[in-house]
């Protein structure tokens, strides 16, 4: 639902957790400096949106662009 049209589905910090698993999630957390239960929020907050906003005719335009991952580092 994220990169089509319609309704976003929601995403839970539980469910990301399991997808994204600890090795990743503890990456972020350095990054970006906040909480496992933090980052986990945001991002379930942020990251339907963002994958909706990146893909208006349902798909990128360039993974090759930089600047793709700005309006997610902004959120975080």
């Amino acid at each position: 639902s994220w990169v089509g049209a319609g309704q976003n589905l929601t995403v839970t910090p539980d469910w990301l957790a399991t997808v994204l698993g600890d090795e990743v999630i503890e990456e972020l957390s350095v990054k970006t400096g906040l909480a496992r239960v933090t980052l986990l929020a945001r991002l379930s907050q942020v990251l339907p949106e963002t994958v909706d906003l990146l893909t208006p005719q349902g798909r990128l335009d360039s993974a090759d662009d930089p600047a793709l991952a700005e309006p997610l580092r902004r959120a975080i």
